[in-house]
């Protein structure tokens, strides 16, 4: 089977299979083929169309085992990005009945995930990412406190945000090298890693992090890791040379190049960048609130945020912008009275720390 389907089924491989819990060979061949396409998708300009691309072989393994954990939790992350995307574009009625089913399928994978979970760490991994889906924050840091405990290969997608914008960036970063031993292939690990490490103040950390792993995996997500930990120590030619975004995705490039511009403060080549960024098909609120903010624009980003506030289906939306933004606050809590809300249900901590410094910005 596995040489018919094109898998090198090797002793590594055979023991990742093991410690899946399948022994069903084609479900775990369909499950690994699954994993790459989500990889891809995540470094895609459409990330969703790559997901649900995805989803077809997640839907192979539950076809042959069913109720399988890890298909159904990869298997909701398309329904979760579909909610996100709805946060940052006008809403229109065939638009909002896509965010509702999107919603319901998202919790029906994660609650049968957590249905069908094969031990306490599965479980509360899963857990948590229904909670948060279910933008129900109370009892939240209880949640991510216990995880980081764990020393399991559980990865919860939305731990990443949560843990390092609201203080625990140097946890999560330890807590992701036993991830990474268990999926030393996946680039999305190592990007989180990495971020953390320059959450957690650390960007040389960091850099090694990401430039070891480009050795031998390539994803747009581990250039922009080595850009950010480059300009976190403000070594910006350093990053123009070492990220090799060129000739790959043109509008990445200059979103990068964008940071890096804001980073030094040369207002005229941001504004400049700015515009062309604007006026990509691909711009959505998601990136015009970071570059307001990184520009100090304060009056324009709180506009952003707050009509994202309104249609937000869950909190997760405005915390992944403050991520990516790495600017500490790009907005005023005054401006999201629901997202501040949430904070405080959640009885967490704002305003986030600034890994980068934004000259540009005076708050």
């Amino acid at each position: 089977i596995a040489t018919a389907l094109d898998v090198v089924l090797d002793e590594r491989r055979r023991e990742t299979m093991r410690r899946a819990g399948l022994r069903d060979v084609e479900a775990f061949i369909s499950l690994q083929k699954g994993r790459e396409r989500f990889d891809e998708a995540h470094g895609e300009a459409d990330q969703v169309a790559g997901l649900l691309d995805a989803n077809r072989y997640f839907e192979e393994v539950l076809d042959r085992v069913p109720g399988y954990p890890a298909a159904l939790i990869n298997h909701a992350d398309p329904y979760v990005h579909i909610l996100d995307v709805a946060a940052w574009r006008e809403a229109t009625p065939e638009s909002e009945q896509q965010t509702a089913e999107a919603l319901e399928q998202a919790v029906r994978d994660l609650t049968g995930a957590a249905e069908n979970a094969r031990n306490f760490e599965e479980r509360a991994a899963v857990e948590f990412d229904l909670a948060v889906v279910n933008s129900n924050l109370r009892g939240v840091r209880s949640r991510l406190q216990r995880y980081l405990q764990l020393e399991g290969c559980e990865h919860p997608f939305w731990i990443d945000p949560m843990a390092t914008i609201f203080g625990y960036a140097d946890s999560l970063r330890d807590r992701l090298e036993a991830v990474r031993r268990c999926d030393p292939m996946s680039p999305i690990i190592v990007f989180s890693q990495s971020r953390a490490a320059l959450w957690a103040g650390e960007p040389e950390q960091a850099l090694e992090i990401a430039m070891k792993a480009r050795d031998s995996l390539s994803h747009p997500w581990l250039d922009v890791a080595i850009n950010n930990a480059l300009v976190a120590m403000g070594q910006f030619e350093t990053a123009a040379a070492e990220t090799s975004l060129q000739h790959k995705d043109s509008y990445l490039n200059a979103v990068v190049e964008f940071s890096r511009a804001a980073a030094r403060g040369d207002r005229t080549r941001a504004h400049a960048l700015q515009q062309s960024i604007f006026e990509h098909p691909e711009a959505a609120d998601f990136e015009r609130l970071q570059i307001h903010a990184m520009l100090g624009e304060r009056e324009q980003a709180n506009a952003i945020a707050s009509r994202v506030d309104q249609r937000a289906r869950m909190p997760m939306s405005l915390m992944l912008v403050t991520l990516w933004c790495h600017c500490g606050a790009p907005f005023d809590l005054e401006a999201t009275p629901n997202f501040a809300a949430k904070l405080s249900e959640g009885e967490l901590p704002w305003p986030p720390p600034s890994p980068i410094d934004f000259p540009l910005k005076d708050w």
